[in-house]
């Protein structure tokens, strides 16, 4: 479960996360509205909210992106990435680490 905030005080955020589906579970503390309750790949942030949703990475790990659907954020690169680990895997990654499948000089 993941809780997104937007502590801005006039700014709205329709917050995407590329690859997932997810579900809202609560909006500000309350149950999610009916509309809320299906499968989503945006989720509306208006000022001083915050939702709490289940997001399910089903293509398993690596990386994936997320960002605002804010015209003005979009256009000035205001997006994020981050990575989804096998927290039993010791070995190094090699979606995570190109080192490990390209041949040396092509990194």
């Amino acid at each position: 479960m993941w809780e997104l905030v937007n502590e801005s005080g006039g700014w709205f955020h329709p917050v995407h996360i590329h690859f997932v589906d997810f579900r809202v579970l609560s909006r500000n503390g309350r149950p999610a509205a009916a509309y809320e309750q299906g499968g989503k790949d945006v989720v509306y942030l208006g000022p001083k909210e915050t939702a709490r949703v289940l997001v399910h990475f089903d293509r398993g790990r690596g990386r994936y992106m997320m960002h605002c659907h804010n015209l003005v954020h979009e256009d000035h690169d205001m997006m994020t990435q981050f990575e989804i680990r096998d927290p039993e895997r010791t070995a190094p990654d090699p979606l995570s680490e190109p080192s490990l499948w390209l041949p040396a000089g092509e990194l």
